[in-house]
């Protein structure tokens, strides 16, 4: 089955489904631009990723599958132009700190909690949040499961004059990414970063919610802020 068949397959699964990429990316537990990477830019496919995309979007690879002779059942080995992914991990007990809505909420302390989630080996280190309301929908849809990369980047209130406490080279890998986020007298919001890059190492910090009902808020040099973290993947309770 060649990659263009297997793109325009996909494609209008997506769209039958009106799931984005990128919440397909994370429910799949892939990185939350692995499918996008599949449709327009990679030149093979994951076949191990491509069963996880198909598995979220309720389509056995065997019905996906294409192959010369029109049979309905994919090869055992990966077709040409596709690969194998690492297996499944052990599950293991992943802290869960609670419920994440669309304004302030108190995070948990993740070495405290005395509730817990099933994760992989690969989820070793993270912390589960559920999310509550529709500030993130489409991406995220009330009740959904998300998992957290710990992050520990505290932007301190800064001098006047000074513009920028940690350097952007620092916070540039959380461009676009989904973020808990602390500031001091508010509490703890769940939002997507966008990242403006400035002269130097300054750099304009905004959170930003999905569904744009609800408002955004830039980040001011003087703000007591911490990334406490980040998104990398998400599961739909069934």
């Amino acid at each position: 089955m060649k990659l263009e068949r297997i793109r325009e397959k996909l494609k209008a699964l997506i769209d039958a489904r009106g799931i984005s990429m990128r919440a397909l990316s994370l429910r799949a537990g892939l990185p939350h631009n692995a499918v996008a990477n599949i449709m327009n830019r990679n030149d093979r496919v994951n076949y191990g990723n491509l069963e996880k995309v198909l598995e979220v979007l309720g389509m056995p690879l065997a019905e996906f599958w294409e192959s010369p002779d029109h049979a309905a059942k994919p090869s055992l080995s990966p077709p040409p132009g596709t690969y194998l992914s690492n297996p499944l991990s052990t599950s293991i007990p992943v802290p869960d700190c609670g419920t994440v809505a669309a304004g302030a909420f108190r995070l948990s302390d993740p070495a405290s909690t005395q509730h817990f989630y099933a994760g992989t080996r690969g989820d070793e280190g993270s912390f589960v949040l559920t999310v509550s309301g529709n500030s993130m929908m489409p991406d995220y849809q009330d009740g959904e499961v998300i998992f957290l990369r710990r992050e520990n980047i505290h932007l301190i209130t800064l001098p006047e004059g000074v513009k920028v406490g940690v350097p952007y080279h620092h916070v540039k890998h959380l461009d676009n990414k989904d973020c808990v986020v602390l500031m001091k007298d508010e509490g703890s919001t769940f939002k997507r970063l966008k990242i403006d890059k400035g002269a130097d190492n300054t750099y304009l910090l905004t959170l930003l919610p999905v569904n744009p009902e609800h408002k955004k808020t830039v980040i001011q040099p003087d703000h007591d802020v911490w990334i406490q973290g980040v998104c990398y993947k998400s599961v739909r309770r069934r």
